[in-house]
């Protein structure tokens, strides 16, 4: 490791240590990252990054009067090619000019500050917050007090559905037994089981993406969602939107995306991908349950509750919170509040589809991105979510599915 890269990564722990910090994604290396606090609207303080001759520096946000303070004692750091964010501007300290290192922490403890100073009432307190031992049931309290909403907390809390997120760990798939619940890598079939395909309108025959299979016996452990689940077996999930031809995606339901289930105690094998099929680096699952509470103002169980649009954009902010909280406690920090689910409430990143709703449709699977431990990217950075009939689910049978991205 070069000296400027050990330096960066000394940084970046030490940046990384102060209250309320994390990296903005967890896909690069400490000596790439980026530091932010978690709420606020500039919240990025230590973004380490290498210039076009592969020089390290790290970008702080500092008042335009101290860089120009810094500047005089200091000429290495020079003026970066970011604009002012409201209110204050950025300098470039690079970490190759020899600068002391009590010097360069205390830069980053002043950008610190300078981004914590900024943050508004509702933000310092969501940022103090943050800074609690987890604990779901008080911090959920606590938002709706601070938002005005507690006369409303037992309508909102009977709004929750059951779910079990389903959290990626980075995996060997060869160390996995078979039937074991994984994203992506090679499926786990039944030796008759025919690889789903989808006929295009010009007459080809493609292979779907394999996306992920889950024990349902893990998941009836912790609690199945799913009212006619079956509590044991394996669900395979195949799709059109594992793809990378979007011309594939004219028409996403009937054979689009397939949700096979194999009874317990088949003799199951790995099977290879087929020529064609697009493939996604396999990750292990760990089964969470979780409270999953509805994310957007036309869903069924908030439209009942017949509220003004103020009253919805206060839920939806403390909901926001909440979302953070959760996200960060079971999946770390890093990569938003993505994530995946079986049951529950989707994510929108844009509009609701009331269509499949209104069509007696409910959501049985959500797939977020995943850019650490899968490599899993939906659109620009949003959800994949399969629906399926509401009813047919009750009585055990998956029929029905529709699939939806929506990107970030």
């Amino acid at each position: 490791m070069s000296a400027d890269n050990a330096l960066a990564r000394l940084l970046a722990r030490h940046a990384l240590a102060k209250p309320g910090a994390v990296a903005a994604s967890t896909a690069y290396p400490p000596e790439q990252t980026t530091v932010k606090l978690r709420v606020g609207s500039w919240p990025e303080f230590a973004m380490f990054e290498v210039d076009e001759t592969q020089r390290s520096f790290v970008r702080i946000p500092l008042l335009a009067k101290r860089r120009d303070e810094v500047r005089q004692t200091h000429p290495a750091v020079v003026e970066s090619i970011y604009m002012e964010r409201d209110g204050h501007v950025y300098a470039d300290v690079p970490l190759t000019a020899n600068l002391p290192t009590d010097y360069l922490t205390a830069m980053i403890d002043e950008a610190y500050e300078v981004c914590v100073a900024k943050l508004s009432a509702a933000e310092m307190f969501e940022h103090n917050l943050c800074l609690q031992p987890y604990d779901e049931d008080y911090a959920f309290e606590t938002l709706l007090e601070f938002h005005e909403l507690t006369k409303r907390t037992l309508a909102i809390l009977d709004s929750a559905k059951k779910a079990v997120l389903l959290k990626p760990i980075a995996a060997d798939e060869d160390e996995l037994p078979l039937g074991a619940s994984k994203f992506g890598g090679e499926p786990d079939l039944p030796a008759t089981a025919v690889w789903p395909t989808l006929s295009l309108p010009n007459g080809a025959v493609e292979p779907l993406a394999f996306l992920l299979q889950l024990d349902l016996a893990g998941v009836a452990e912790v609690g199945t969602p799913v009212p006619g689940l079956p509590a044991a077996g394996l669900l395979s999930v195949f799709s059109v939107f594992g793809s990378m031809d979007p011309d594939w995606l004219t028409d996403n339901d009937g054979d689009a995306n397939r949700f096979l289930i194999t009874p317990y105690g088949a003799k199951l094998e790995r099977r290879a991908a087929p020529e064609g099929a697009n493939t996604i680096r396999c990750g292990s699952i760990e089964c969470v349950p979780i409270a999953s509470y509805p994310k957007h103002a036309q869903v069924p169980e908030l439209v009942r509750l017949g509220w003004s649009d103020e009253e919805y954009n206060r839920y939806e902010t403390a909901l926001g919170t909440l979302l953070k909280l959760q996200i960060a406690h079971h999946l770390g920090d890093g990569d938003g509040v993505s994530h995946s689910l079986l049951g529950g409430h989707p994510l929108f990143q844009q509009d609701i589809r009331s269509d499949w709703v209104d069509d007696g449709k409910e959501m049985l699977l959500q797939i977020g991105y995943d850019r650490k431990n899968c490599n899993t990217m939906w659109s620009d950075g949003g959800e994949l979510v399969f629906y399926a009939d509401a009813k047919s689910l009750r009585k055990g049978k998956i029929a029905g599915i529709v699939g939806d991205c929506q990107g970030g």
